[in-house]
């Protein structure tokens, strides 16, 4: 019996030492207009899975904020901003750090990121019916990322895209099922570029992609299901996307306008 109970523990010794590590998941919860999740977190990679629990579309921006500005000051500060259209001073200090992509309600979006320790805001961008952006309704949070490491793995991908001023470069081919794609920010300008999801169904062109990326108001005349937001250049974020067959595009939320907007097919 005794030597039973000593193997039995050397295989589940053996079992743990070979392991894969899991994904460190943490869920940033929308609705309209405001968003439920954890006030710190560690480092390292970390899963965002945002799901939509309101009736329009919705993302998760996060902004690296600046050393020395407190949650409470970038609270009020965003506040201001939209009431009197007065920019803060630290406002061009704030760091791109990616983000959820735009997501239809009743979908959840997911994105992977190597986060570093600092204090961080994440804002909807979206605009209303009444032409109020979402976070000027109040959709708005910060949350600290810890030292501590997460201790999750790089993802893997089976796509792959890279972003710069000369559009979206891709390796793979999407086809039906979950794709985890890798997004890859690469030499960046002054607007810098993001990858959203657009699933425009049997109606939807790219022309009308392009004019609701200049001005992203309710209702979206097609399905937004996920992408990966703003991030440094240089950096390599991933989404997770399950794709049904039918007719897609990535877009570039800051330069649809100047072309970066690509069609595809799901088959």
């Amino acid at each position: 019996m005794q030597r039973a109970r000593l193997l039995i523990s050397c295989l589940v010794v053996s079992a743990c030492a070979g392991a894969v590590p899991s994904p460190y998941i943490v869920e940033i919860h929308q609705v309209d207009y405001g968003y439920a999740m954890p006030a710190s977190i560690p480092s390292g990679w970390i899963t965002f899975r945002a799901p939509n629990h309101g009736k329009e579309h919705h993302v998760a921006v996060i902004l690296r904020l600046p050393d020395g500005l407190t949650a409470s000051e970038w609270l009020e500060g965003v506040a201001t901003y939209h009431e009197s259209g007065n920019r803060p001073e630290w406002w061009t200090n704030m760091q791109d750090a990616g983000g959820t992509g735009v997501v239809a309600p009743g979908l959840t979006a997911e994105t992977t990121m190597r986060m570093e320790p600092g204090l961080y805001g994440v804002l909807c961008g979206v605009i209303a019916p009444d032409g109020t952006s979402h976070w000027g309704h109040g959709m708005k949070a910060t949350f600290e990322v810890t030292s501590e490491p997460s201790g999750a793995p790089e993802p893997k991908a089976t796509v792959r895209l890279s972003l710069d001023d000369d559009g979206f470069k891709q390796e793979g081919t999407v086809t039906a099922g979950t794709h985890t794609v890798a997004v890859h920010f690469a030499e960046q300008g002054e607007l810098t570029h993001d990858v959203h999801v657009a699933r425009l169904g049997a109606e939807g062109t790219v022309q009308m992609a392009v004019a609701l990326m200049a001005r992203p108001i309710e209702p979206f005349p097609f399905l937004f299901v996920g992408g990966a937001e703003q991030g440094p250049e240089g950096r390599t974020d991933y989404f997770t996307v399950t794709f049904e067959p039918g007719h897609y595009a990535w877009v570039c939320h800051l330069h649809a306008g100047k072309g970066m907007v690509r069609e595809f097919t799901v088959e």
